[in-house]
């Protein structure tokens, strides 16, 4: 049997993930368990030389992204794409949606091929962690529609400011309607209860959603409008409690 090289094992890691981004720490966790005798170094060095955005780049095959470039040092990588197969891709899973439509498999369709990417860009949006816990493990990360995926248009599903990447525990209270946030990305609890649990079992190490230029400029006028929707179906009002 011929032994796949380390590069083959990273697109194979790639092509079986549920997104298009990874952090340095899942690849080299995932070529591991299929072989254990290669190294760290090796997988970082395979990428990097397949890599344009990288200094040790070979000049030859450019297979992987560095989402951030190697000199941010994040660790984000993904398989290389054009911005024209993005939006192939994007038109046909539209085509996939209209053509499943009034099916039961609508759902499925929809959640395979469009949530993918609206996590993609989220991941993206938020450096991949989430803006108050600062967890950065991609597993333990969801990327939450603000307004619902069953309420939402097709447009709105795919719409990066329809959407918080959030630590599992947090996603919770918010699609049940515990937690909120206001106009300026402000952390909202519905009760006190939920207030002093948060504040008993979760360590949070920012109050606020806002990321990169949001923090000079704001939200953007279609997330405020999102986050509204969200304030009034789970009657948050004045009396709702502004987490400090």
């Amino acid at each position: 049997m011929v032994k796949k090289t380390i590069t083959e094992l990273i697109k194979e890691v790639f092509y079986s993930s549920n997104t298009s981004i990874l952090h340095l720490k899942e690849i080299i966790e995932q070529v591991q368990k299929v072989n254990p005798e290669i190294k760290s170094p090796s997988i970082r060095a395979a990428l990097e030389r397949h890599s344009s955005d990288s200094h040790a780049y070979n000049g030859k095959e450019d297979i992987f992204h560095c989402v951030y470039g190697t000199d941010a040092r994040k660790g984000m990588w993904a398989l290389r794409q054009s911005s024209d197969s993005l939006l192939k891709k994007l038109d046909n899973q539209i085509v996939l949606i209209e053509t499943a439509k009034n099916t039961s498999a609508i759902c499925e369709v929809e959640m395979r091929l469009v949530q993918g990417e609206f996590r993609t860009q989220l991941i993206k949006k938020y450096q991949g962690c989430c803006p108050l816990t600062q967890i950065n493990k991609l597993n333990f990360l969801i990327a939450s529609h603000i307004k619902p995926w069953s309420e939402s248009n097709d447009k709105e599903r795919l719409d990066v400011n329809n959407g918080i990447l959030l630590s599992t525990h947090l996603d919770k209270l918010f699609d049940l309607g515990e937690i909120s946030f206001d106009d300026d990305g402000n952390l909202l609890c519905k009760t006190i209860e939920t207030r002093d649990l948060i504040k008993k079992n979760f360590y949070l190490k920012e109050h606020n959603i806002k990321v990169g230029d949001e923090k000079t400029n704001g939200l953007s006028v279609s997330m405020k409008q999102y986050l509204l929707h969200h304030r009034k179906k789970f009657h948050f009002d004045d009396n709702s409690i502004l987490f400090v």
